[in-house]
């Protein structure tokens, strides 16, 4: 999502879809209008789309919106597969170690809603051995993060950065959050230049059967630095958890968690057990824990909001 004084909106980046026999990376854009509630839509050509015959990874952030101009960012890796693998075999490029990557690309593009029209202003490739993208991430002001995979030093081994572009600067910079092999989830709200990730254990970037290894890392994004890290005890009972909320307040960490389970064999209505958490943000110590369910045919969103937000 991205917000200007104006409007409110949505950014769909496709990487790769065919247009006349061409493979290109197109946008779908959703405004409203925050005085009227009148909704545009806008599609958009960004230019030639990611190579599918390569095995990859990729994300897209819609970083910010001054007035019909909006800046997306974008980040992919290619993986180095063999060549003799047929055209039929499946590659699951989440079990590839990130040696395996030959190339990451980031990409800066500057689209024009009045015209539709796309401009491509920042391009830059990088070692796939030495950085490769693992995530999606978030915008804070002029700056898109992704979540990234850098290697150490005359190492082999590597850790979990937040990578971070100034859109107007054109200058990128690492934040290392002191991990590896976790999942970070990011949806959460930023105050005050800071954000809560929560850096969880995973398989395949499911985060499932942990609860003792959750940890809450408090980022200031303005210094750059890690202030805290926080063990969260969050019990996930075992379920695939589909989305997470957390805020800090007044001391305090808020965490929301949802499970979306399917009811009916025809996938026509969910049950979301919803998890609630309050932590001490001191020493992480638990102050609460309850739990809601809703039936419902359609997947519920949420987030966490203070009573004058309402």
């Amino acid at each position: 999502m991205f917000e200007d004084k104006e409007t409110v909106g949505t950014a769909d980046i496709s990487g790769y879809e065919v247009v006349g026999n061409k493979q290109r990376m197109m946008a779908y854009i959703e405004t409203k209008d925050k005085k009227n509630n009148k909704i545009e839509s806008y599609k958009i050509d960004m230019g030639e789309g990611i190579d599918t015959n390569e095995n990859y990874n990729y994300a897209s952030i819609p970083v910010k919106k001054e007035g019909d101009i909006l800046y997306v960012a974008t980040m992919y890796s290619y993986g180095d597969v063999s060549d003799d693998l047929s055209d039929e075999e499946y590659v699951d490029d989440s079990t590839l170690a990130d040696s395996c990557y030959k190339i990451t690309n980031l990409s800066l593009y500057k689209l024009n809603l009045s015209n539709k029209t796309c401009k491509c202003i920042v391009s830059k490739d990088y070692e796939g051995k030495d950085l490769s993208i693992k995530q999606p991430g978030f915008s804070n002001g002029n700056k898109a993060y992704f979540i990234v995979n850098k290697k150490k030093n005359k190492s082999v081994d590597y850790s979990t950065n937040l990578f971070e572009l100034d859109i107007k600067l054109k200058e990128v910079n690492l934040i290392d959050l002191k991990t590896k092999d976790d999942y970070i989830e990011t949806s959460y709200n930023i105050e005050n230049d800071e954000i809560i990730l929560l850096s969880m254990p995973s398989i395949d970037q499911m985060n499932s059967e942990i609860s003792k290894n959750v940890e809450g890392i408090l980022v200031n994004l303005k210094d750059r630095n890690l202030k805290y890290k926080y063990k969260l005890n969050i019990n996930y009972n075992g379920d695939f958890t589909s989305g997470d909320r957390v805020r800090r307040d007044n001391g305090k960490i808020y965490v929301a968690s949802a499970t979306y389970v399917k009811t009916d064999k025809y996938e026509n209505n969910y049950q979301t057990p919803y998890n609630f958490y309050v932590f001490d943000e001191k020493d992480g110590e638990m102050l609460y824990e309850g739990s809601t369910t809703i039936n419902s045919s359609d997947k519920v969103n949420m987030g966490i909001v203070k009573n004058d937000e309402i």
